[in-house]
């Protein structure tokens, strides 16, 4: 004798079994779509920000340049300009936080008690 907890979808009413049929239809456009922008997310992430040396612009290698697909010469330039002084600000900003780092250190050594015996000795 069968149990009617091995076949627990014979327990379904008649009426639901097109609506779940219909609901996977309906998902498999869904999960396309879904699977296509992923694999677009992930190609713009892969490819951000990888400049060969040089500007590819100049030398005419728009197809080295991630990023550049769809886009017109000016709006490349223009790009490419963006990301290079992103880039100087970076280095800046790093070279400012090192000054702050290497100007808080002496201000602790002067103020540190021990240091100033030290010294006027």
């Amino acid at each position: 004798m069968v149990s009617s907890s091995v076949l627990p979808i014979a327990s379904f009413p008649e009426e639901v079994i097109p609506l779940i049929a219909t609901v996977f239809f309906l998902m498999i456009p869904i999960v396309a779509i879904l699977t296509k922008h992923q694999q677009k997310m992930a190609m713009l992430m892969r490819n951000d920000g990888q400049f060969p040396q040089g500007n590819p612009l100049q030398q005419g290698n728009l197809g080295n340049l991630p990023g550049s697909h769809g886009f017109s010469q000016s709006q490349s330039n223009d790009i490419y300009a963006l990301r290079q002084d992103v880039q100087q600000l970076r280095e800046m900003v790093s070279s400012l936080a090192i000054n702050i780092d290497n100007m808080n250190d002496r201000l602790n050594r002067q103020s540190d008690p021990q240091n100033r015996m030290k010294v006027g000795e």
